[in-house]
């Protein structure tokens, strides 16, 4: 049986599960118990599709309209990638060299570090069937380098609930904006690193839309593309456990 990559989350469990682990847990009958799998990107109802049929590759759906779902193809979210350059022989290549112990730790800790250093599991994971769903490992001159920079454009980092405690609670929920030269592809972000940076944007409320800025000098604050700042967290991961880094594995498959 073929199966899509694409993972929901078990209403019972609340954890991320491919369609063969959602059925072995729930059932078949999950509709009429009323366990719908969850998307994790928008929170709605999915359903599954093409589990009795050996001719059809079995994935989980949305029920009602996606379209502004990150994990939906039709979402015009990332209209940045529809006129970027892709090379498909290379992609799967890519996707299969990203499925390392160290690459995906790496990745994950500059993706932490342009994020404040809050940065869950399920957000990373979410990034990753993002660009396997728009077949992102494919754009032409991609490199492992590069990822966490482009990972941490296609998701928005949600504000944390009054009941969080950490010290890293995020007061409100944003997203990163790439600025690069206008007429360019979203390929320049690694091909011209030096001429591209990102900015944050809010997302929700009051200011929705307006540039993040720096509160004690009201300057735009800007994450230029392989900082040390952040390159060094790619080398500096020794406090990831080796329990989070089986989650982190268990995620990329």
């Amino acid at each position: 049986m073929k199966t899509d990559h694409l993972k929901a989350i078990n209403p019972d469990t609340r954890k991320l599960v491919n369609v063969l682990e959602f059925i072995k847990d729930v059932g078949i009958n999950y509709k009429e118990k009323g366990k719908e799998p969850i998307c994790p990107s928008c929170n709605k109802q999915m359903k599954v599709y093409g589990y009795t049929s050996p001719a059809l590759t079995t994935r989980f759906m949305h029920i009602s309209d996606s379209t502004n779902c990150l994990l939906s193809t039709s979402s015009k979210r990332h209209n940045i990638f529809t006129e970027a350059d892709y090379d498909h022989s290379k992609g799967i290549l890519l996707r299969n060299s990203f499925c390392n112990e160290d690459i995906v730790t790496e990745t994950y800790a500059v993706a932490h570090a342009l994020c404040n250093r809050r940065l869950t599991v399920t957000e990373y994971h979410l990034m990753i069937m993002i660009a396997d769903r728009r077949d992102l490992w494919s754009l032409s001159g991609l490199t492992l380098e590069v990822l966490p920079y482009l990972f941490v454009l296609l998701i928005d980092f949600k504000k944390d609930s009054s009941a969080y405690k950490g010290n890293t609670k995020r007061s409100y929920t944003y997203r990163f904006i790439l600025h690069k030269p206008k007429k360019e592809t979203i390929n320049t972000l690694w091909k011209h690193s030096q001429d591209c940076f990102l900015t944050r944007v809010f997302v929700g409320g009051h200011f929705h839309g307006k540039t993040i800025q720096n509160p004690a000098t009201n300057n735009v604050i800007k994450w230029k593309i392989s900082d040390e700042k952040y390159e060094s967290a790619r080398l500096k991961h020794q406090w990831i456990s080796a329990n989070f880094i089986n989650k982190l594995m268990k995620y990329c498959h």
